[in-house]
């Protein structure tokens, strides 16, 4: 029980997701992602990929494209033959929930019903915390 508690806590302390499939999501914790709302852009990739399954979903450090905020890392495996191959897709400027959902479906090869009532209302209150977000770096709080 404790083991695997342990084992869901991220480098930077936060939770992350076990692995559920060939793809993981790396959702940059940079300071300029993280002014321009990176920490609800990992809450709600985290939820989506929950639901659809799939994936795996974790905190990164800088992905490089600072100026692009809130940035997330696409990391595909697969293998054939003699050798394995990664491919890798960085996403920039997740600004919207559906942006957040595209991430997902990309990761996972499935599509999250966001005409769902419970995911509606489950992702109201990250919607209005990325608001809050956005208006601090705005207006400077």
């Amino acid at each position: 029980m404790l083991l695997g508690l342990l084992s869901q806590v991220g480098v930077n302390g936060g939770v992350t997701m076990q692995p559920q499939g060939r793809a993981e999501v790396l959702v940059c914790q940079g300071q300029p992602c993280r002014a321009r709302g990176a920490e609800a852009v990992l809450t709600e990739i985290e939820e989506l990929a929950e639901v659809v399954g799939g994936c795996s979903v974790r905190a990164s450090g800088c992905l490089g494209y600072c100026s692009e905020g809130p940035n997330a890392l696409v990391r595909e495996r697969s293998r054939g033959g003699r050798s394995n191959t990664v491919r890798e897709e960085v996403q920039t400027q997740i600004l919207s929930f559906e942006t957040s959902a595209k991430i997902v479906e990309q990761a996972s090869g499935k599509t999250p019903c966001l005409e769902d009532p419970e995911i509606r209302e489950r992702f109201a209150s990250l919607r209005a915390a990325r608001a809050r977000q956005h208006s601090r770096s705005v207006f400077h709080w």
